[in-house]
C-alpha cells in the first residue's frame, strides 16, 4: 500500500521534471529539510522550505502509517520517496564574437 503526500500526481511537460531521492536507513528519521539540505547544498534551507510549502517536494510513503501534509519539520523514514519537481531552465545565449 502506497500513502502519498498528494491526492494526484503533479502534471510533468516538457518543461517540468522531477527527481527522486530515495531516504536511506542512514537518514531515518531527518527533518525533510535537513534531507534536501543535504542533496542540495547550494540552495539555503529557507529556499528548500519555501519549495515544500510551495508543493514541489513530495513525499511517496510505503509504510502504513499516516504521512499527514507535508512540512518541512516531517519526519522522513528509510524508504520514504521525496520527489523534487522543478522547471527547466531556458539556456542563455551563446556569443561566439
Amino acid at each position: 500500500m502506497v500513502v502519498q503526500s498528494v491526492l494526484k500526481k503533479p502534471i510533468l511537460t516538457s518543461q517540468r521534471y522531477s527527481l527522486t531521492h530515495t531516504v536511506d536507513f542512514k537518514n531515518h528519521g531527518i527533518r525533510l529539510d535537513h534531507f534536501l539540505t543535504k542533496k542540495y547544498q547550494n540552495r539555503s534551507r529557507a529556499q528548500l522550505q519555501k519549495a515544500i510549502y510551495s508543493g514541489c517536494i513530495l513525499i511517496e510513503r510505503s509504510a502504513t502509517c499516516c504521512l499527514g501534509s507535508i512540512k518541512p519539520s516531517s519526519v522522513l523514514l528509510t524508504g520514504d520517496q521525496v520527489i523534487v519537481i522543478s522547471e527547466r531552465k531556458q539556456e542563455p545565449e551563446v556569443s561566439w564574437n
